[in-house]
């Protein structure tokens, strides 16, 4: 952890406990006035640290199950802005640290930033590539940032998905859409078809599915 941010943290304690101290009435004993602004310190001290401070929240973040960091921790950590520098500080003295890696590529995604999080995803994958979570966002993030093309690298890592997964659903995604811009139209119907069975009749991926095989099927019958 950063000494500029604990040296920064012990100054606004000090502050806070005279302050607090100060505004109590002037009836208090000593001890009681000294117990009240120790618990009043402790809140906001806890606060500032856990609900403001970056370097804190992504520790916090990477004991999750399944790290992930969304707008609203962004906005609760003080932007993009502020993350940024201060995640890629942690991963220089952290390189190894795919949960890291992982997490400074969420922050880069949702500025829409791909190929920094292309580069981000790849450290990960690189450190834990039997991890499927990390291999699905990595693949489909280095397919999005090559302009939907596939590379041999991101259909290696498809590759391995579908042995572990043969119903992934991003990897046959992102097949079937490099054969849609190929021109493999029926080799594009068949995959999304595969991919209809794994969301429930009624759901949104569902609708955009069959709305993509409508439009392989137009392409199709255009080309005869």
């Amino acid at each position: 952890m950063p000494w500029t941010f604990l040296f920064g943290l012990l100054i606004l304690c000090g502050l806070t406990l005279t302050l607090v101290y100060r505004a109590l009435p002037a009836h208090f004993s000593i001890t009681h006035k000294i117990l009240l602004s120790l618990t009043f310190l402790g809140v906001t001290a806890g606060t500032y640290y856990w609900l403001g401070n970056p370097v804190a929240e992504w520790y916090y973040l990477k004991k999750q199950a399944q790290p992930k960091v969304t707008q609203a921790d962004i906005k609760k950590m003080g932007g993009a802005k502020t993350i940024l520098p201060q995640f890629e500080k942690l991963l220089q003295t952290h390189p190894n640290d795919p949960k890291g890696w992982l997490l400074l590529a969420h922050v880069y995604k949702t500025q829409n930033k791909l190929s920094q999080a292309a580069k981000a995803y790849q450290k990960a994958y690189a450190l834990d590539p039997s991890n499927t979570t990390i291999a699905m966002e990595t693949s489909e993030t280095l397919f999005l940032a090559n302009g939907q093309r596939l590379t041999p690298f991101t259909r290696g890592i498809i590759k391995k998905l579908l042995k572990q997964q043969p119903r992934n659903p991003v990897a046959l995604n992102i097949l079937a859409t490099d054969a849609y811009f190929k021109g493999r139209y029926n080799k594009a119907i068949t995959l999304w078809e595969a991919l209809l069975e794994t969301f429930p009749a009624k759901s949104q991926e569902t609708k955009d599915i069959l709305k993509a095989i409508a439009t392989a099927q137009q392409k199709r019958a255009q080309e005869k």
